[in-house]
């Protein structure tokens, strides 16, 4: 059976330490989980929620959604456009050949 450590430090960063430290005395990383619980009444402190004003593991995620929004919106265009082609043939075909369209 596994041994299980616990310990509770004042910050983040000691206790970031702390793991470092496992990890150079040999400790395998996958068997090393380090957590951080807010203090009392901080967990939404912004009007979105959290406890940080942005991500910092999401910076540069509005260039990707940007790109991928301009990405699709140009595949939409295209598609519109080639299907109202093909209505425009069938009905354009179909008027010279004296069949009613739909």
């Amino acid at each position: 059976m596994p041994n299980i450590v616990a310990a509770q430090f004042e910050d983040f960063k000691t206790a970031e330490a702390a793991t470092r430290s496992l990890k150079d005395e040999g400790v395998s990383p996958a068997a090393v989980d380090t957590f951080f619980l807010n203090a009392a009444g901080q967990h939404a402190r912004f009007l979105i929620g959290g406890d940080q004003m942005a991500d910092p593991e999401a910076r540069g995620a509005e260039k990707g959604a940007l790109a991928g929004g301009a990405i699709g919106g140009a595949a939409g265009v295209v598609v519109r456009r080639s299907r109202a082609c093909s209505r425009a043939r069938c009905i354009r075909s179909a008027s010279m050949t004296g069949r009613p369209t739909r």
